[in-house]
């Protein structure tokens, strides 16, 4: 298993701690039972015909929800964060990240150097005429005057 395996490995169970401390406060005190209550609640009175305030008053009982939830989280990740387990995966994430930088850094130089070299190799390819001669690189010009140039 290479670093980086296991770091996730780790993260993950963190997040799982994380998770599982937010399932227990939203059971133990009730809310995800009350927004089950309004979502029926909602449903009938749409039943009656009235979508608008079926909509409306479901949105303003899941809001106030997704509000207590949130807090949830906030407190379940302030406990994780501030134990020995998170601080040590925060240092092995950052050295795996420090790792693949340095990988990237790498390679991108090493693209670099052969593209440097491609276009040292092209430039030296290209024929120099001193002669003042009209000839451009690559293009056969005919002479009319010389029977062995290809006409055009």
């Amino acid at each position: 298993m290479s670093d980086k395996d296991s770091v996730l490995g780790n993260l993950g169970d963190l997040t799982g701690q994380v998770v599982k401390k937010v399932r227990e406060d939203v059971a133990s005190d009730g809310r995800l039972d009350k927004l089950k209550k309004e979502a029926s609640e909602a449903v009938e009175t749409a039943k009656g015909g009235d979508y608008l305030g079926a909509g409306k008053d479901f949105a303003k009982d899941a809001g106030e929800f997704i509000k207590e939830v949130a807090g949830s989280v906030k407190a379940a990740v302030g406990e994780a964060k501030d134990t020995d387990e998170a601080s040590a995966v925060k240092s092995r994430l950052a050295s795996v990240v420090e790792s693949s930088r340095d990988k990237l850094d790498d390679t991108v130089d090493k693209v670099r150097s052969k593209k440097a070299a491609a276009g040292d190799a092209e430039e030296t390819a290209e024929s120099t005429n001193d002669a003042g001669d009209d000839i451009i690189d690559g293009e056969v010009v005919t002479n009319p005057d010389d029977p062995h140039t290809p006409s055009a």
